[in-house]
């Protein structure tokens, strides 16, 4: 019988769950802040798909995971260049290497690489004395 009670009770500004009772003004603080959070989120994320986008990404000195020594063909996935033209550069001294003295395979560190393209950016490419 309380519950009916309860039922025909006129409504409140307080809500009720399972004996608890909650007043109205936390519940519009807690969905003031979610919305404020689904609306950064939504900030976040087209920034990022931005980001995604972007040709050229400068991360100024933060370091990336990626291995000290290329392959020809990593070099090739990282300037988008194929090989004849990587091998070019190579000759050509704009691209230092090492080649590895027991199989014979030409490395490129990964600085050089980087130091590479801001080369390319600057417009300026220069043989690089050996």
């Amino acid at each position: 019988m309380e519950s009916i009670k309860k039922l025909q009770s006129p409504p409140s500004a307080d809500h009720e769950i399972e004996g608890l009772e909650i007043a109205d003004e936390p519940l519009r603080q807690i969905g003031r802040a979610l919305v404020d959070t689904a609306s950064s989120l939504a900030k976040v994320r087209d920034a990022f798909e931005v980001l995604c986008r972007s040709p050229h990404i400068d991360f100024g000195e933060a370091e990336i995971a990626q291995p000290l020594l290329l392959t020809v063909p990593q070099v090739c996935d990282q300037l988008g260049y194929r090989k004849t033209k990587v091998y070019v550069l190579m000759k050509r001294g704009l691209l230092p290497y090492i080649v590895e003295t027991k199989t014979g395979h030409r490395r490129v560190e990964y600085r050089a690489l980087q130091q590479f393209v801001k080369r390319l950016r600057g417009g300026r490419l220069e043989r690089k004395a050996s």
